[in-house]
């Protein structure tokens, strides 16, 4: 996939005012209860986008910690964009929805546009309202998990949850094997032992059957979640390039810093209410 406009295209997550129950966990000994009828880009933000929308954003009043992947022509550009914070990503995604002419999401506990990721401005990050407004923001981790387990049929292992059928929570997102089936993983999943070891562009391998890429592998994603035994901690999902096969699986959870910036760490976008 090399085509910009297909890199932009977003897809609705379940029917819109109904919710499901799906397995959550990598023994899928838990459930939870998610929203559906949100939308959620098929490709992780890939470089050309950070740095398209963090030059409009710079001009108009935003400021960032970080500036992303540090090295950027038109090979890289179609690679997912890394070395970005948590903090740097709910200020980006604001200045992508005002840019585009969305509302943005991400607001103080007074309403006010959060459009700033520096570290003097933290406090006030960390404290961001995700709010019901129509534009750009991160998953929560519970729709993320819906997205990658999302199936339209039964079969290949999967397990009936809440009247339809999930991907188990110990595959890869669009697998139709465990993830220690080496054939079946690779063909969705980028990860660990691939030659050179770094990202490669979004959209290269096979999705899963939303027709979403890379939700296992290439690069960790961020969500907008708090990790509930670590609070000061922010929940990552997927896995990336310089992860084993056991975090390309779909219930894998981890956490990190909201200021943590990596080589690992990128994130996907998502539109429409979580409630």
């Amino acid at each position: 996939m090399q085509n910009y406009s297909d890199l932009m295209r977003m897809i609705q997550v379940g029917e819109l005012n109904k919710t499901y129950t799906i397995p959550v966990g990598i023994d899928d000994d838990k459930q939870a209860i998610v929203a559906g009828g949100f939308f959620m880009k098929i490709c992780q933000t890939c470089t050309f986008e950070w740095y398209q929308v963090k030059r409009w954003a710079e001009i108009h009043g935003y400021n960032f910690q970080n500036d992303g992947t540090a090295f950027y022509n038109k090979e890289s550009g179609m690679k997912p964009v890394t070395k970005v914070s948590w903090r740097d990503v709910i200020v980006w995604t604001n200045a992508l929805s005002e840019m585009t002419k969305y509302d943005p999401v991400y607001r103080t506990g007074s309403g006010e546009i959060i459009r700033d990721s520096r570290d003097i401005n933290a406090s006030i990050v960390d404290k961001a309202v995700q709010t019901n407004s129509n534009g750009y923001r991160l998953p929560t981790y519970i729709e993320w998990e819906m997205a990658a387990r999302w199936r339209e049929n039964s079969g290949d292992g999967s397990i009936l949850v809440g009247e339809r059928y999930w991907t188990p929570g110990n595959y890869a997102s669009g697998a139709s094997a465990c993830f220690y089936n080496v054939t079946e993983t690779r063909e969705v999943a980028w990860y660990w032992n691939e030659p050179g070891n770094s990202p490669i562009s979004v959209g290269q391998l096979k999705p899963n059957q939303l027709g979403i890429y890379d939700m296992s592998g290439n690069v960790w994603e961020w969500t907008f979640d708090s990790h509930p035994e670590y609070s000061s901690e922010r929940i990552l999902r997927g896995g990336s390039y310089y992860s084993y096969s056991t975090s390309m699986r779909v219930g894998e959870v981890s956490s990190f810093l909201p200021n943590g910036v990596s080589s690992n760490f990128g994130f996907r976008l998502v539109r429409g209410s979580t409630a």
